[in-house]
């Protein structure tokens, strides 16, 4: 990747977080350790915000990698139960497609999550008291409707790998889309005996 040209190009970012787990104790110290990919310089100051359950903001930063030998950390905590979310994104200039996580929606940015003590989360409002009769009366609809599956081969661009999209019909005439990734079958191998039979 080269450093620059009419834009800045990002170097990606190595994020390494203070449990591997990625959970976290009620004020606990939640953290990353963030680097530099090896062989590579940081082009500028990158920028984070943190949120409590995806939604509100707790906090913001920004990371000044050409200094420190080319280390820094994010940190926070919760004074409760939740999730946290950290989007982290490249200097100011940068072509989106020069930064990126490993999810298709992390162009441009990288998020990193953690979990704070969360088998204590609770519901954040009361249970409807129609909230089964709703959800029976949506899965019959659903099981009225006949799936009839569509799978559509394509190439996955790695040996060894098959994949496919599938469409199936959902209700009001709506349909669910969604993808499929498999190792390629074994060839069948076959035995002459007195007789020749195949088996995979």
């Amino acid at each position: 990747m080269t450093a620059m040209h009419l834009l800045i190009a990002a170097v990606q970012l190595a994020f390494t977080p203070y449990h591997a787990n990625g959970t976290y104790a009620v004020r606990e110290r939640i953290g990353w350790h963030v680097s530099v990919v090896p062989g590579q310089s940081a082009a500028g100051t990158y920028t984070y915000t943190v949120k409590r359950d995806g939604l509100a903001v707790i906090g913001t930063g920004t990371l000044d990698l050409t200094t420190g030998g080319g280390r820094a950390t994010i940190e926070t905590s919760l004074e409760r139960p939740g999730m946290v979310l950290v989007e982290v994104r490249p200097p100011a200039g940068t072509p989106e497609a020069a930064f990126h996580g490993a999810s298709k929606s992390e162009v441009g940015r990288v998020l990193l999550g953690a979990a704070v003590a969360p088998l204590e989360i609770r519901p954040s409002a009361p249970r409807p008291s129609d909230f089964d009769d709703f959800w029976a009366t949506q899965l019959r609809r659903l099981d009225s409707v006949p799936v009839e599956p569509e799978l559509t081969p394509h190439e996955s661009g790695r040996d060894g790998v098959d994949y496919f999209t599938i469409k199936m019909n959902n209700v009001g005439g709506a349909h669910v889309y969604g993808q499929l990734a498999r190792p390629k079958a074994p060839a069948p191998t076959c035995r002459r005996r007195s007789t020749t039979r195949c088996r995979s």
